[in-house]
């Protein structure tokens, strides 16, 4: 599925990794090392081996799914490494790094999986896809986007169409800016604030810490 220039490339990442990407061991105790220590040189070698780990493991997912088009293989790529970047700060158990990172892989594949399944309108209550926005890694994708749905209802009104589109409808901001007739700027402003809003949201934050409890307990 993938060219072999992709390959080649990851071949040569790989190649600047001190350690084997199977070693999972010593992915984690470089993680930790990094959350110690806080320097960007360890910093480097967790994002390097985060990349291939996720490369490589959504490759076989890939590989092997019927419904995953081959099209949208990097765009998966690079939606799991941004969600784990933007979340790792978060996980307590720094002793299971790379099996939290695996995880946020499965889920984010298998969510990509039933988009391609299904796709219902907005308007029929059940959304069509959800973005990287709040922590949506859990298996019940049709559960969360209810608990997302009543969360963004009770954002100010002014809120609500952006966090709509964005959020629920996994839009870009160009596409919101034509939709609403704001300027990008303005429509990632007011996207800022929905996300802080809703993850100071009780409801969704009990939801958000049961499901990533579980997961950071793995």
């Amino acid at each position: 599925m993938a060219s072999s220039t992709a390959l080649n490339k990851l071949e040569k990442l790989l190649s600047r990794l001190p350690f084997h990407l199977d070693d999972i061991k010593e992915a984690n105790a470089r993680y930790e090392i990094w959350k110690k220590t806080g320097k960007v040189e360890d910093r480097k070698i967790i994002d390097l081996w985060t990349y291939c780990f996720v490369w490589r493991g959504l490759l076989v997912k890939f590989g092997s799914h019927s419904k995953a088009n081959s099209s949208d293989f990097d765009m998966v790529v690079a939606e799991v490494y941004e969600r784990v970047v933007e979340r790792r700060h978060t996980l307590r158990k720094q002793n299971k790094y790379a099996s939290w990172v695996s995880v946020i892989c499965r889920n984010i594949f298998i969510n990509y999986i039933r988009k391609q399944k299904v796709s219902i309108p907005f308007d029929e209550t059940i959304a069509s896809g959800i973005v990287a926005e709040p922590d949506d890694v859990h298996s019940d994708t049709t559960v969360l986007i209810q608990v997302l749905e009543e969360a963004i209802r009770r954002l100010p009104a002014y809120l609500q169409d952006i966090a709509v589109l964005r959020i629920l409808e996994n839009r870009s901001y160009e596409e919101i800016s034509l939709r609403t007739g704001k300027r990008i700027q303005i429509v990632r402003t007011y996207m800022n604030k929905a996300k802080r809003r809703l993850r100071n949201d009780d409801a969704l934050l009990l939801f958000i810490k049961e499901e990533f409890r579980e997961e950071a307990e793995n």
